[in-house]
């Protein structure tokens, strides 16, 4: 029986292939296990390699690689710690349409820190990213979207490079609209920077699967305004005692939105799952009653105490204004 190896296991036996003449049989294991994983998996597989030719490396000190080494494995050889090895391998790599694994791990490598390897890396990823298919870009959006905002080098260029697919836009709306599990909101929100899914907030916010998507949705379109977090800062509550919190940085953009597309959400939010009907609450509370007075009277007697509360605050400050305290 064939024994099974974890990815840090196969990478070793592969690793050590590529100092010796011998037949390629582990590397051709380790590349067809990468081929089975998502973009995610891929990442921390490709890390996973990464030590491992360091590892190999430093009890190699006298044999170093070759160019033999280069073309048995440009996919592994790009994931060794010398970047002159690293430009060889993307050099040498074929780049086809089909193979995500080439695709993720020149995503990765166009982060990396020499200049040189960033740019071979973006030239390469400029011929390809445009013949991805449907399936491959939606594979490729959960990883896009929660680990690639985040990258500081060169992520942002290869990014925009597969914001210019033909199908992105519609890729990314039929993905939010069917999702229904994962961190969705602050994958959304991460994408609400740009204007891709301008066009289709009100199909979210009324026709997703997700309450996390029909919440985001909904939210910019009652209030006319986008949100995205680009990062924390320290607020200081006390210098001397070393007493701080982390707070949010968030920007934010308008959105121009008609009353009747506006009344739409809020009726339909009214109705939906509590965390929407909190965000009908709080534009009632911006508002007023009288923008929909069935909704209102209707929220006022919900099962759920937290939406009740803020109808009682509204009707103190928009009926019972004598009984509100501003502080």
């Amino acid at each position: 029986m064939t024994k099974t190896f974890t990815i840090v296991e196969q990478a070793k036996r592969a690793v050590t292939q590529l100092y010796r003449v011998s037949r390629g049989r582990e590397i051709a294991a380790l590349e067809a296990k990468l081929a089975q994983l998502s973009p995610d998996e891929l990442v921390q597989a490709e890390s996973d390699c990464a030590t491992t030719m360091r590892s190999e490396a430093s009890k190699r000190c006298l044999w170093g690689l070759t160019d033999r080494a280069v073309k048995r494995s440009p996919l592994l050889v790009s994931c060794s710690g010398d970047g002159y090895f690293r430009e060889k391998a993307l050099r040498a790599m074929t780049t086809k349409p089909d193979d995500l694994v080439t695709v993720v791990f020149l995503l990765v490598r166009s982060n990396d820190w020499v200049p040189q390897v960033r740019q071979i890396a973006m030239d390469r990823l400029v011929v390809l990213l445009p013949q991805l298919n449907v399936v491959q870009l939606r594979r490729l959006l959960p990883f896009v979207l929660l680990r690639m905002q985040s990258w500081q080098r060169g992520a942002g260029s290869a990014i925009k490079a597969l914001r210019q697919h033909p199908d992105w836009a519609e890729t990314i709306y039929t993905f939010f609209l069917e999702a229904d599990r994962g961190p969705l909101s602050r994958m959304m929100r991460a994408e609400m920077q740009f204007e891709t899914l301008d066009p289709y907030l009100f199909k979210l916010a009324t026709q997703a699967h997700s309450t996390q998507v029909r919440a985001v949705a909904t939210a910019v379109l009652l209030n006319g305004e986008v949100k995205w977090l680009v990062g924390w800062r320290k607020r200081w509550i006390s210098k001397g005692e070393n007493f701080y919190r982390w707070e949010p940085v968030v920007e934010t953009r308008p959105y121009g939105v008609t009353p009747e597309v506006a009344l739409r959400v809020l009726l339909t939010a009214g109705r939906g799952t509590t965390s929407l009907r909190k965000l009908a609450a709080d534009t009632f509370i911006r508002l007023g009653p009288q923008i929909a007075p069935e909704l209102a009277t209707t929220l006022q007697d919900d099962r759920i105490p937290s939406v009740r509360r803020r109808m009682e605050f509204m009707t103190r400050k928009w009926v019972n204004k004598e009984t509100l305290i501003t502080g």
